[in-house]
C-alpha cells in the first residue's frame, strides 16, 4: 500500500513540473499553439493605383445618307458605308477597395474607380461621284466625319477568386467619356475649298455608357500589385446634329444635303496595364 502511494505522488509531481514548464500566456492558451493560427486575409483593403494602356474605338456611320441634287425636283442618294475606327491610348488613375470574407474563403469582393485621359483621334472622308464632279471640278464630292476623345472614367464592381497572391476577376458597370464628334461637307470658300462644319453639332458633351470585363492581378508582397485588364466599353451616341447643305451661285435650290443627325453608338475595346498600392498595414510576425 505504501508502494503504490508513492508512485501516485511521483506521477503527480512529474505532471504539475510539465505543466509549470509549458510557456505561459496571458490568456492561457499556450504560445506553441497560437503560432499555427492562419495569416489574415491577403486581399482586404483599400488601395490605389495607375493605369496605362491602349483602345480601338469604332462608331457606326451606315444610317446616314448623303443627296445630290441635279435639278429641284431629282436627287441621288448615297448612303456612308462603314464606320468611324480610330486608336489611341489611355491612362489615369485608380482608386479601390477589396473585401476577402474570412480567411478560408478564396472569395473577393470590390468596387473600383478609374479616371484619366482617352487620347483617340480618328477622322474618315467619303468621296461621293456626281454629274458635276463635285465640288470641285478635279475631285469628287467630300463628307468627313471626325472624333477625338478626352476626359474619360468608370465605376464598377468587380468578382474575383484569389489562388493566394493571385487573383482573377470579372468586372462590370457604368462609364463615361467627354467626346467631340463633328462633320462637314466640303464646300466653296471664294477660291478655296475647305470643310464647313457650321450646319453640325460639335457634340462636346460627355457620353454616359457602360463597360465590362475582366483581368489578372498579382500581389508580390501585402502592399505591392500588378494587373493586366481588357474592358469593352459602349459610351452610347453621339449628338452629332441635323444636315449640311450647298447650294451653287445663282441657284435656288441646294446640290448637295448631308445627313448627320443619325450616328450609332461609340463603342470601343481596351487593354491596360496597372500598379496597385493596398493602403493598409501588414500584420506583424507571430512570435
Amino acid at each position: 500500500m505504501a508502494l503504490k502511494h508513492t508512485i501516485l505522488a511521483g506521477a503527480a509531481a512529474l505532471g504539475a513540473a510539465a505543466i509549470a514548464a509549458l510557456p505561459a500566456h496571458a490568456d492561457g492558451i499556450p504560445a506553441s499553439y497560437k503560432d499555427i493560427a492562419p495569416p489574415p486575409p491577403l486581399w482586404t483593403g483599400f488601395y490605389v493605383g495607375a493605369h496605362l494602356g491602349g483602345g480601338w474605338t469604332d462608331i457606326d456611320l451606315g444610317r446616314n445618307h448623303y443627296d445630290y441634287w441635279r435639278d429641284a425636283d431629282n436627287f441621288t442618294r448615297y448612303d456612308y458605308n462603314g464606320g468611324l475606327s480610330g486608336s489611341g491610348i489611355f491612362g489615369g488613375l485608380t482608386l479601390g477597395y477589396n473585401w476577402q470574407f474570412g480567411q478560408c474563403c478564396n472569395y473577393v469582393y470590390g468596387i473600383e474607380l478609374d479616371i484619366g485621359g482617352w487620347r483617340d483621334d480618328a477622322s474618315k472622308t467619303f468621296y461621293i461621284d456626281d454629274d458635276r464632279g463635285g465640288l470641285d471640278p478635279n475631285a469628287s464630292t467630300r463628307v468627313r466625319f471626325t472624333s477625338k476623345g478626352g476626359f474619360y472614367g468608370d465605376i464598377t464592381g468587380r468578382l474575383g477568386y484569389a489562388a493566394g497572391n493571385t487573383l482573377i476577376y470579372a468586372k462590370g458597370g457604368f462609364a463615361w467619356l467627354n467626346n467631340s464628334v463633328r462633320a462637314g461637307i466640303l464646300r466653296e470658300n471664294g477660291n478655296a475649298y475647305n470643310y464647313d462644319w457650321s450646319s453640325t453639332t460639335d457634340n462636346g458633351n460627355t457620353l454616359a455608357g457602360w463597360t465590362v470585363g475582366g483581368g489578372l492581378e498579382y500581389k508580390w508582397n501585402y502592399n505591392w500589385s500588378v494587373k493586366a485588364e481588357y474592358l469593352y466599353f459602349n459610351f452610347g451616341e453621339p449628338n452629332v446634329g441635323g444636315a449640311c447643305c450647298y447650294t451653287y451661285p445663282g441657284e435656288t435650290f441646294s446640290r448637295y444635303r448631308a445627313d448627320f443627325k443619325d450616328i450609332g453608338d461609340l463603342t470601343a475595346n481596351s487593354f491596360k496595364l496597372g500598379v496597385n498600392y493596398a493602403v493598409f498595414t501588414p500584420p506583424a510576425p507571430l512570435k
